[in-house]
This record gives structure tokens, C-alpha cells and sequence, in this order.
């Protein structure tokens, strides 16, 4: 049967590498072994984080299967989702700044055959974006 292995971090996997950078951006080298590492594993990984003050989702990024970002609740909004891979975001450029409820919540799914992941971004009660993974083997 397939794995998934959910990787948990406090930011998110930005933009392209600057060394020097006193953040997860700035150290280039540790950025290129983990994707690799990543990449090698037979296994599907998820990448999941918070404190982005929005709402996104991605394929393919930084070596991971899926990258998945929640924001804390009751936050003005930003948009922070960037670069190669990202499908969707909440909020848009037009409608930043004011404080929402956003959040988000993972189901798995074992079929015993198969697992399923299935992130929801949330705000309020209203589901504002979807994806989800299935990992079968």
C-alpha cells in the first residue's frame, strides 16, 4: 500500500533561493538536499503550514507532492502564496487586508488499498479551496 509522510512547518516554502537571507530562503544548500531527498522518496509528501495569512495549495513545488497553507484564525489577510506550482489562493490580490477566519483541515482516507488526503481551506464555515492525494501501491 502507499504512504504518506505530511512534513509540518511555521512558514512557508518561498520563492527561489537567496543565500544570506536570515530565513528558510537563505540557506540554499539545505533547500536543494531536502527536495532532493524529497524527490527520492517512494512515499507521497505533503508539505504543511501555517501563519501565511491566507488560504493556498500547490503541485510539484520545492520537491513536494503538495503544498498546503493555512492561515491563523482571525488575521488581517495577506497574500503570500507564490511562485512555480501554486493552483489556487484565498484571498486574491483584490481582496486582502481585512481580518477573516481562515483556517484549514485534513481528512485521510485508508481504503486499505489506498490513502487519501483531502485538504480544505476554510473561511469560516465556507470551504474556499480543495485538493487532495491519493497515495496507492
Amino acid at each position: 500500500r502507499g504512504q504518506q509522510i505530511v512534513v509540518i512547518g511555521d512558514g512557508q516554502m518561498p520563492g527561489p533561493a537567496e543565500d544570506g537571507q536570515d530565513e528558510w530562503r537563505g540557506y540554499a544548500a539545505e533547500r536543494a538536499e531536502l527536495a532532493s531527498a524529497v524527490g527520492a522518496s517512494p512515499a507521497t509528501v505533503i508539505y504543511l503550514n501555517g501563519d501565511t495569512h491566507s488560504l493556498a495549495y500547490g503541485h510539484s513545488q520545492y520537491g513536494y507532492d503538495r503544498v498546503w497553507q493555512a492561515a491563523p484564525l482571525s488575521n488581517e489577510t495577506k497574500v503570500k502564496a507564490g511562485g512555480a506550482g501554486y493552483i489556487g489562493q484565498y484571498p486574491t490580490n483584490a481582496n486582502e487586508g481585512p481580518v477573516k477566519q481562515l483556517w484549514a483541515h485534513i481528512q485521510f482516507t485508508d481504503t486499505g488499498s489506498s490513502i487519501t488526503a483531502t485538504w480544505r481551506g476554510y473561511e469560516g464555515s465556507s470551504v474556499r479551496l480543495q485538493d487532495s492525494i491519493t497515495a496507492s501501491g
